[in-house]
């Protein structure tokens, strides 16, 4: 019987059917077992006949006049040959087509010859021409084994010259029954033995392809063991049913809430497959419905009638059930042949889609938990966190690509009216159908986010200020065109601010900052409009009285349109104030202050140049300017409703550690500890915005440790300077030149 393959030969047969995705490898590898066993078994039954015939022929009484000697000759000649096929087997030749062709042959060529010189019908050399029938049917399969008895029997009537004549039927008539007995034998010898090998390799066959399944799902399961990601999930089982059946088409549907999601594809059909499913798709919804697994051969099927205009031949649509409901569905599609999937695939399909049924669960439930940690419990938005995390990542790629973003701040208009005359209850509605409306009227890479109370914010990747303005100008007329009632007497509005890095802001914060200032100004501008944080600097830049009046009215909650307006007027260049801000707030993490004082030195570092830009016109003043400009900034931050420590922090950030500073002399720590901040901050940019390095820079702040500079804060930028990257990450977008000297305390 032919030993199945086990062990290590599954590995390569599964990995080979994962590869090709059909049985071409498992034949490849059959023939070529079947070969090298017809070899052995051929090659140890001609040293049994050999040895018989040589015994027969010199000792058994079997002899022929003048034809012994022959024979011998024959005999040994086979068996030198057998000697090298011994040999060559021995040493791992694995045989191919031809070389058992030409064994075969020989085997023939050597039992035509012994039956010639022997007596014919009662020669026992007619056993050499079985080995030939036996051998060749082990080697090459049933025709094969068929086509050889024809040949043999051939060679065995008239070459052997054993053919009966019509006289030896009427005088001997037992002597044609004999030789026609024989040549039956020979044929029956065929058929018996090729029918032996062809079940057997068949069976083997299904052994090695049953054993090749079994180890795709056990690797299959091992995969989803450890993986709780529902998409590769997805794609390991999509994948797995494909290689099973070798289906042209494959496609998984999840099943979410009642609606079709295309969740992995293969083959044809692929995105396209997305309208059909949001469409619905008849067959699929059965299987959901009822939970039971449909197989379609050709078009007697009852259900062939849901497969649409253009059906498959042969289709496999197996249920993935999840606590008692279908939670996926397994649908594989054959174009080309009715009957491609057997039986055996429709019960594998089955096993494998219920093997799939608990990782699928717990990926399901992992990504609920996920989806809860991420989202906005009312309205299924990304929450604030998940916001801020996915806009720092944009700002990211932003400082690594140069890649345009924008925030679009929304408000729900007249929103407190909503819950105060119907109820919070109908609030929660509104906002649930606010949510919706943004989230179906922004593109598919836009993120969406619950902001807080009834804002919602927008991140819009790749989209510059011009394009983010459009965008926004459209949301507000789509919630016109919805009418969604917020009161019996008004429909929703929305009014929209919008912020875009690099234009309106150099970080993250800032975009935000700027966004929610556009929205100030749009609310003030009568609501149910947007207005984007660059349009109310060219506003300011027009008309500076107007920058003057803003300030005394509205001063923080302008602070960014502000200082970007100040930054057009600054020599210093546009962007200063944000680079200064930048340094002060990492020194005040770096000495680990409250957040609110990194925050109030941020608005500080943004308008301490505001007394120059409005009063001055933006050029130096003369040689009293290290006194003068702090304040000038005083002057116009008291106009406006500003905290007073931020009053007293430009007031005093050119003081000196040693007294020696202005406007009032202050020393040491008389002197407010964000006006030192913001004092080295000041320094620092201005160090390497004219070109030294971030270690030169910190050299010189260190010069001036004890006099200009408070020591404990020149260390903190040295500790951050000594940081390396970290502090290039802090840093945010600086200018060209803060970059280039950020390099070499980077590599160092």
């Amino acid at each position: 019987m032919l030993p199945l393959v086990t062990g290590k030969g599954i590995g390569p047969i599964a990995a080979a059917l994962g590869r090709r995705g059909r049985m071409t490898a498992v034949e490849e590898f059959l023939d070529a077992d079947r070969r090298a066993l017809a070899e052995r078994v051929a090659e140890i039954f001609r040293w049994i006949f050999l040895v018989v015939l040589l015994i027969l022929n010199n000792f058994g009484g079997v002899r022929f006049a003048g034809a012994q000697l022959f024979v011998n000759a024959i005999l040994l000649a086979w068996a030198a040959a057998n000697l090298v096929i011994t040999i060559l087997l021995s040493r791992g030749l694995k045989p191919g087509p031809q070389f058992g062709l030409v064994t075969m042959v020989g085997d023939i060529l050597a039992g035509a010859a012994l039956v010639y010189f022997s007596n014919g019908l009662t020669s026992p050399y007619i056993l050499a021409l079985f080995l030939a029938i036996i051998a060749s049917a082990v080697r090459f399969g049933l025709y094969f084994s068929v086509l050889c008895a024809v040949a043999v029997s051939f060679i065995y009537l008239f070459v052997g010259g054993t053919a009966p004549s019509l006289q030896d039927f009427t005088v001997h008539p037992q002597v044609g029954l004999e030789a026609l007995g024989r040549v039956f034998l020979f044929l029956v010898v065929a058929l018996v033995t090729g029918l032996i090998g062809e079940e057997l390799i068949r069976e083997r066959r299904l052994a090695i392809s049953r054993a090749a399944q079994a180890e795709a799902l056990q690797q299959m399961s091992s995969a989803l063991a450890y993986s709780l990601d529902v998409n590769d999930l997805f794609e390991v089982v999509l994948q797995q049913a494909v290689r099973i059946t070798r289906a042209e088409s494959g496609a998984l549907i999840l099943n979410t809430g009642g609606r079709l999601q295309l969740a992995a594809y293969h083959g044809r059909g692929g995105r396209s497959d997305k309208a059909a499913m949001a469409k619905g798709d008849a067959l699929i919804e059965r299987v959901m419905e009822t939970g039971e697994a449909i197989h379609i051969k050709g078009d007697n099927h009852p259900y062939h009638e849901l497969l649409g205009i253009q059906p498959p031949l042969s289709v496999i649509v197996a249920p993935i059930p999840v606590q008692g409901r279908v939670a996926a569905v397994i649908r594989l599609s054959h174009y080309s042949q009715s009957d491609a999937f057997s039986d055996q695939q429709f019960f594998l399909v089955n096993a494998l889609a219920g093997s799939a049924s608990g990782p699928l669960a717990n990926s399901l439930r992992y990504e609920r938990k996920t989806r809860e940690a991420i989202t906005d419990g009312l309205t299924g938005l990304l929450n604030h966190r998940e916001f801020r995390h996915r806009l720092d990542l944009e700002f990211s790629r932003y400082r690594r690509r140069g890649t345009p973003f924008s925030v679009m701040l929304i408000d729900l208009d007249h929103f407190k009216s909503v819950n105060d005359s119907m109820g919070h209850h109908h609030g929660d509605e509104i906002l649930k159908s606010a949510g919706d409306l943004v989230r179906r009227t922004t593109r598919d890479n836009d993120l969406t986010a619950r902001y807080g109370g009834d804002e919602i914010v927008v991140l819009l990747p790749d989209t510059d200020q011009d394009q983010a303005r459009s965008a926004a100008e459209r949301m507000v007329a789509a919630v016109r065109r919805n009418q969604i009632p917020a009161t019996p007497a008004r429909d929703l509005t929305f009014s929209i601010g919008v912020g875009t890095c690099p234009g309106d802001a150099s970080s993250a914060d800032e975009v935000l900052m700027a966004a929610d200032q556009a929205l100030y100004f749009a609310k003030r501008s009568g609501r149910d409009c947007s207005a984007s944080a660059s349009q109310l600097t060219r506003s300011f830049l027009d008309d500076p009285k107007s920058l003057l009046n803003e300030i005394a009215e509205s001063g923080p909650q302008m602070v960014v349109a502000i200082a970007r307006a100040m930054d057009k007027l600054d020599p210093a260049g546009d962007g200063h104030s944000s680079r200064i801000s930048f340094f002060a707030e990492a020194l005040v993490k770096k000495l680990g202050r409250p957040e609110g004082e990194a925050e109030l030195v941020r608005s500080a570092a943004l308008l301490h140049e505001s007394g120059r830009a409005l009063f001055a016109g933006g050029a130096h003043l003369d040689r009293n300017w290290q006194t003068d400009h702090p304040m000038m900034d005083e002057d116009v931050v008291r106009r406006g409703r500003f905290l007073p420590e931020l009053v007293e922090i430009l007031r005093h950030h050119h003081e000196n550690w040693d007294g020696g500073g202005s406007p009032d002399g202050l020393r040491g720590h008389d002197i407010p500890l964000l006006a030192r901040i913001l004092g080295v901050a000041e320094a620092f940019e201005a160090m390497t915005r004219d070109g030294a390095t971030l270690l030169e820079a910190v050299d010189r702040l260190t010069e001036g440790s004890g006099g200009a500079y408070d020591p404990q804060v020149v260390e903190a930028m040295a500790a951050l300077v000594g940081e390396g990257e970290r502090l290039a990450a802090i840093l945010r977008t600086p200018p060209l030149r803060v970059q280039r000297a950020l390099e070499p305390a980077a590599k160092s």
